[in-house]
């Protein structure tokens, strides 16, 4: 009989422990979760700040920067192929940036 009852009292606390594990992960997750809810936009800030600012070290202040996460499209006008280029080049060097999505215009093509 009490090798019955060691049996269930060690069965017992691997379920116990079972059950604690699941709770902690559980937790955790939701805890992830809720602090990248809130993070994003400062992360979107940021990540549009340091956009701006290599654009702009590159001479180019005109293309207007949306980010959505880590993706970022590039709106507006340029006045060649070659400063449409460096946008994107620019903009795909930028730490964070995950995709690019290239909307610029070049001005010859917008006025004719």
């Amino acid at each position: 009989m009490e090798d019955n009852y060691v049996t269930q009292t060690g069965n017992s606390s691997k379920s116990a422990l079972l059950l604690l594990s699941i709770i902690g992960v559980l937790v955790i997750s939701t805890l992830v979760v809720i602090s990248s809810y809130f993070l994003r936009p400062t992360i979107e800030f940021d990540l549009k700040e340091k956009l701006v600012s290599s654009l702009s070290k590159v001479g180019l202040n005109t293309p207007l920067v949306r980010v959505s996460g880590r993706d970022v499209e590039l709106h507006g006008s340029v006045a060649t192929v070659n400063e449409l280029t460096i946008a994107e080049e620019t903009a795909k060097r930028v730490w964070g940036v995950r995709q690019v999505n290239n909307h610029l215009l070049i001005k010859n093509t917008i006025d004719k």
